[in-house]
């Protein structure tokens, strides 16, 4: 498979208390993807490289065809707080699909909290946990909606030194 993409990602921060607060992110991704195995008559051919992948149509313009799902996406995110996404792709042996969803989090309470009260205990709280609850809605113009729902709950109770984190991946990646 190729894929070929694109991220740009702009944003504005400040500092509160000497340390750092997103107030608002941006981020626009495009990518295009090709499978590079074509079906024919008497079995399959390969291409190589990037294959019908073309930067300008897939990539830039985010358009997809018949050898080519281009997808393409925009995320909004305030203060660590809330959070709006969109996207589409099209291409391939898809029409344009549709995608949006909307998402809060309590880091930026937590966060808030810890620099004006200036605890310990919240301290730990804003390193180590994060709640999430994230909806996206999938749809086209042929098909009734899809929509997906997720809560999410991030604790982070230690953290690994180096040696600590080689040996996690040694013995997680270790050929048996």
């Amino acid at each position: 498979m190729a894929s070929l993409g694109y991220a740009i990602n702009l944003g504005i921060e400040i500092a509160f208390r000497n340390k750092p607060i997103r107030l608002i992110d941006f981020t626009w991704t495009s990518q295009a993807d090709d499978p590079l195995v074509k079906q024919e008559v008497n079995g399959f051919s390969y291409q190589a490289f990037i294959g019908d992948v073309n930067i300008g149509k897939n990539i830039i313009n985010a358009r997809g065809d018949n050898n080519v799902i281009s997808r393409k996406g925009l995320a909004v995110e305030v203060a660590d707080f809330l959070k709006y996404t969109w996207g589409s792709y099209s291409g391939g042996p898809y029409s344009r699909r549709n995608t949006n969803g909307f998402g809060i989090r309590t880091k930026a309470i937590f966060g808030l909290l810890q620099k004006k009260y200036e605890r310990n205990f919240l301290s730990f709280i804003y390193e180590r946990v994060d709640l999430a609850y994230n909806t996206s809605t999938y749809y086209s113009n042929n098909e009734s909606d899809c929509r997906f729902m997720a809560d999410n709950i991030t604790c982070k109770l230690f953290r690994l030194g180096k040696q600590q984190y080689r040996r996690v991946k040694r013995d997680l990646f270790q050929h048996q």
